[in-house]
């Protein structure tokens, strides 16, 4: 599943849970202002709570063993050969990439029918002349669609008589729907479902927000609640033959509903079931932002050594950043703490620096054959060519080719760190592997499964921030850590 697809999933449950609520607890009582920004605040609530992760964590013993997914190699350029790692042949389209193409076509509609209402609304604008009432547009024309209001504009009928009791009615009905701003409700939500059409939620509730606008306006606009006298402002025109999806018209049915909220009055029922959601919207949230993360010892197999490499030292400083930062000392940094981390008495971690010193490829080769390594991390931070304006960001893999005799495993175990680092690291993650034909000696010629991970860029601004700071190689170390045993457990089950 794709991060999008993950992301409009996780919005669509929010939303569906909140919304049900309404349904069942708020929908037809009498306060309407609330629950229009209830609404609305359902649709901000459910398109953020999935970009906020809040992690605990614990020890979690794993219990499925023996499959750790192998994820995509993206295809790279100039030095790096690149392969996909696939559990089948794919067409040359696949099923994920028609269905991107559907969901764009659809958005693509919804755009072209948002567009044309603004372009009708617009050009009926400009078609009749216009007169200021307390600063509102008052704009009289015949069209069949009127009255209806939309931002600070009024398009009347002028089939209806405006100083009529009826006219006055509808006019202050209309007035009521541009003082109290609906058309930016109306607006937020068609750009919105341009987007997130999928979410069926969000369709009912700018329904539901269109009618809580009418009936905002019934209140303001019928004295005294006035049943009769407003079915006789709905039987004295003719109901339009089309509206826009942008307006609030005044004819906006079903009648029956707006002729009953109207003599409707609130009770402590109503009262209670506004307090109810509060705990509600506290279960939501920690449901959809507080997550568990391992954290202590869950290998148990045997004596395992890993290298920790960090990348550079000495005189090769690696990338430089504009504030002065090098790469050679945030490598050492996050090597330091993983091992000093480190909880599990079955997992060796030994540095292949301890310091600022230098040592060539070959020689971290022998540091980790004399070892008797296990596994090798090498660590390193990414930077781009002076001049470019790509901005590049997040946390990259690389994994010797498979011309290199551990090559399989390395693969596992690059897919073992990518799959506990995406969602624990506030930096993007690649899901994907490059795998190297050419330069980075330390992954061709080492005999034991190794794995290259760029941590993040120096030339970015948010990614130098975290990988500089304690917490974010803090959380790097704890993640690396996790990403081993996760891959020692499985292969010693699996043995």
């Amino acid at each position: 599943m794709t991060a999008t697809a993950l992301y409009l999933l996780k919005a669509t449950l929010c939303s569906g849970i909140l919304f049900g609520y309404y349904w069942f607890f708020l929908r037809n009582r009498a306060f309407h202002s609330f629950n229009r920004f209830y609404l609305l605040f359902t649709v901000i609530l459910s398109l953020c709570l999935p970009f906020i992760k809040i992690n605990f964590w614990q020890e979690q013993n794993i219990q499925s063993s023996n499959v750790i997914q192998l994820l995509k190699v993206i295809s790279g350029n100039g030095e790096h050969d690149t392969e996909l790692i696939t559990a089948a042949k794919n067409n040359s389209w696949s099923l994920l990439q028609w269905m991107q193409l559907v969901y764009i076509c659809v958005s693509a509609v919804l755009l072209f029918a948002f567009t044309r209402s603004l372009f009708l609304i617009i050009r009926l604008a400009k078609k009749y002349p216009a007169k200021k009432i307390d600063g509102i547009s008052l704009i009289n024309t015949t069209a069949k669609n009127t009255p209806f209001s939309f931002l600070h504009f009024i398009f009347w009928n002028s089939n209806i008589d405006i100083d009529s009791i009826n006219g006055k009615q509808i006019l202050q009905h209309e007035i009521t729907h541009v003082k109290g701003k609906h058309s930016y409700d109306k607006l937020f939500m068609n750009m919105l479902l341009i987007i997130c059409w999928c979410n069926p939620f969000f369709w009912l509730i700018k329904k539901e927000l269109g009618m809580i606008h009418e009936f905002i306006a019934d209140k303001k606009s019928v004295a005294n609640n006035d049943t009769s006298g407003f079915a006789t402002m709905i039987l004295q025109s003719l109901y339009p033959q089309h509206n826009f999806q942008l307006t609030n018209n005044f004819f906006h049915s079903p009648i029956k509903r707006r002729l009953t909220m109207l003599t409707k009055n609130n009770n402590r029922i109503s009262y209670f079931s506004r307090i109810l959601v509060l705990p509600l919207l506290l279960l939501v949230f920690a449901a959809f932002t507080f997550k568990t993360v391992t954290q202590k010892a869950i290998y148990k197999g045997e004596k395992t050594i890993v290298v920790i490499d960090a990348g550079h030292g000495g005189y090769d400083h690696g990338a430089k950043a504009d504030n002065g930062v090098i790469e050679k000392d945030i490598t050492l940094a996050i090597a330091q703490k993983v091992k000093e981390l480190n909880n599990n008495s079955n997992i060796e971690i030994i540095l292949s620096r301890k310091d600022d010193t230098y040592q060539s490829p070959p020689q971290r080769i022998d540091f980790a054959k004399n070892n008797n390594a296990t596994l090798f991390i090498s660590l390193h931070v990414d930077a781009e060519d002076k001049g470019s304006k790509e901005n590049k960001s997040g946390i990259h893999l690389f994994i010797p080719a498979d011309t290199n005799t551990a090559y399989k495993q390395s693969e596992v175990l690059g897919s073992a760190l990518i799959s506990t680092m995406a969602g624990n690291v506030t930096l993007p993650v690649n899901d994907a592997m490059n795998k190297l034909n050419k330069g980075a000696w330390i992954l061709k010629a080492n005999p034991c499964p190794a794995v290259l991970i760029e941590t993040g860029y120096l030339t970015n601004a948010t990614d130098l921030s975290f990988i500089t700071s304690v917490k974010g190689q803090e959380t790097l170390a704890k993640n690396i850590l996790n990403g081993v045993e996760k891959y020692l457990t499985a292969n010693n089950r699996s043995q």
